[in-house]
């Protein structure tokens, strides 16, 4: 009943574009479906920029809402710097003191450092992002990379990873005229590695900074830096703009860097938030540094005024966890880095009708799984169907390659639960079998104490006495005659007749058979004159009860000593 309340509840907020559906990439699907725009790019309405190159995108989602020869390649000057600054902190600790080289870099403008100075990583990078410390980026750069050139290959990798597919990056301040070292890039790719920092809190932090006091270090008393990007704080100088002077500040700056060479001329990398609607702009080539700030704010006017930012599916509240074959975890946590944010017109309704579904690209990956491996994708449909937004899956968490266990669908998070069950298994078989073998020894050891015992034969000690004579036959002695005048009619001698049959034939009477004369019971006898032995008794001598009293002490002494020899005393 539960789960059939369960999947209700589920198709419900499907059905209401408030829950992601579910599904499964199959083998012989279509090509991907194409991404239809989510709302209406005009530019016929968009500012008239000066700039040479110049992009408006969308932070959350990537969306691009303006662009003026945005791929194409121009120097990029100190906004080089917001890659600088991304990838020295993923490599970098903050707190990491670092040791200026002897050759630290003079040309542009620096944080003047001196050799040998020690400062912490994060001081640097405040003295290269607010004040375009060329010395600054050489310092980390070296600390990071090993070299310039090394370093230089890490920016240009993750450069790619952002989605910058024609920049080429050779150091990391922007120098083009030193070594003749140049780094070309575009608008757009610029504005994917902007977007991609702007992820990063530290990030954030440092660009969205407005003035930032280094303390007093062995080579240089205490700095103070000022932000060159006036939009986060100049409220004092002011620009026409619209027929009106405006100051610099611009409400809800949060960022980035401007930059500054001959031959690149003016360039500004730029994010402004209002509401859940943040905008990266970027200019490359302006004709002065005034004009940077006049177009960037004519851009930003333009996204905020036209278009809004709808999240369909917020980081925090995306929870999925997808079972794993062969895997050290039997499951393994996906997420989305950001918000899933969808662009739409500012007076559009159709927030409403927006419904997303999760597409995995299997149902049970195998093991391993590194953290960050795209496993499936999150997409948006507006009301009518149309995938209007796609965003990535990707693993929280890196899953090992399990053990043996994980091969019957057991992860090695569980192994020693097996293991511990299998272990008290054992030990009570093993217990089993002791105590059978210890309930053995003792029936054996009562059976034996059942049984009769053989009792050692023991002599008993006899008085010392002469053999008996071999005894003769008792007699009786002969009565008296009975006293005169005493008759006893059954002694008296009976004559027997014959038979009527006998006499009638004439036949002579039998003989008279011997009569016994018995003695008088009035005669008197002495009895010591028998012997026991004509009795079948002994001829041992009547003991005193002195006498056998002892004899029977005796007899219970011996029997308790054979008792205590055999082990089997009786209590």
């Amino acid at each position: 009943m539960k789960k059939f309340i369960s999947t209700l509840a589920i198709a419900a907020l499907i059905l209401l574009g408030t829950a992601p559906s579910f599904a499964f990439a199959q083998e012989g699907d279509a090509t991907e479906q194409e991404i239809a725009p989510s709302a209406t790019f005009d530019d016929s309405r968009a500012p008239n920029v000066n700039a040479g190159s110049a992009i408006l995108v969308n932070v959350g989602n990537g969306d691009i809402i303006y662009e003026k020869n945005a791929h194409q390649l121009r120097e990029p000057a100190s906004v080089t710097k917001v890659l600088t600054l991304l990838v020295a902190l993923e490599n970098l600790k903050l707190n990491q003191e670092i040791k200026v080289s002897d050759d630290v870099e003079r040309a542009g403008s620096t944080m003047g450092l001196e050799p040998g100075e020690k400062l912490t990583v994060e001081q640097l990078m405040y003295g290269m992002m607010l004040v375009s410390g060329n010395d600054a980026a050489q310092q980390l750069a070296l600390a990071a990379g090993g070299s310039q050139k090394g370093f230089a290959k890490m920016m240009n990798a993750r450069a790619r990873e952002c989605g910058a597919q024609d920049s080429n990056f050779k150091n990391p301040n922007g120098l083009n005229e030193v070594a003749n070292a140049l780094n070309v890039t575009t608008a757009y790719d610029l504005a994917m590695i902007a977007c991609e920092g702007m992820k990063d809190k530290r990030y954030r932090k440092i660009v969205g900074t407005a003035k930032y006091v280094v303390p007093k270090t062995n080579k240089s008393k205490k700095r103070v830096l000022r932000n060159t990007n006036y939009t986060l704080w100049d409220t004092q100088d002011k620009f026409a703009y619209k027929g009106k002077d405006v100051p610099f500040k611009y409400d809800g700056c949060t960022g980035v860097k401007t930059g500054y060479t001959t031959s690149a001329g003016d360039c500004y990398v730029g994010t402004a938030k209002r509401g859940n609607m943040e905008l990266v702009v970027v200019l490359l080539h302006s004709v002065d540094k005034y004009s940077r700030f006049v177009d960037a704010r004519s851009l930003w006017d333009y996204g905020f005024k036209y278009y809004k930012t709808y999240t369909a599916q917020k980081a925090e509240d995306f929870q999925l966890k997808q079972k794993v074959r062969l895997g050290s975890l039997a499951r393994v946590e996906l997420g989305i880095k950001s918000n899933f944010d969808i662009t739409l017109d500012k007076d559009s309704k159709a927030a409403k009708k927006i419904t997303t579904e999760v597409k995995l690209n299997e149902e049970k990956p195998t093991a391993p799984i590194q953290k960050g491996d795209v496993m499936g994708k999150i997409e948006a449909y507006n009301g009518k169907g149309v995938l209007i937004g796609v965003k990535d899956i990707v693993a929280l968490e890196t899953v090992e390659k399990g053990g043996p266990l994980s091969h019957i669908g057991i992860a090695d998070e569980y192994a020693w639960i097996v293991y511990l069950i299998l272990g008290l298994i054992i030990a009570f078989i093993l217990f089993v079998l002791i105590m059978r073998a210890i309930n053995r020894r003792k029936r054996k050891i009562q059976r034996g104490r059942q049984r009769p015992m053989k009792r050692p034969t023991l002599k008993r000690p006899t008085l010392k006495q002469t053999a008996p004579e071999e005894p003769a036959a008792p007699t009786r002695p002969e009565r008296p005659a009975p006293a005169a005048g005493f008759e006893n009619p059954q002694f008296e001698k009976r004559k027997i007749e014959p038979p009527l049959s006998q006499q009638l034939r004439g036949e002579a009477p039998p003989a008279e058979p011997p009569t016994a004369e018995r003695p008088s019971y009035s005669e008197s006898y002495d009895r010591s004159a028998y012997d026991r032995s004509s009795f079948g008794g002994t001829n041992r001598p009547t003991r005193t009860r002195a006498e056998k009293r002892a004899a029977r002490k005796e007899r219970a002494r011996r029997r308790k000593e054979r008792q205590r020899n055999s082990g089997d005393v009786r209590h």
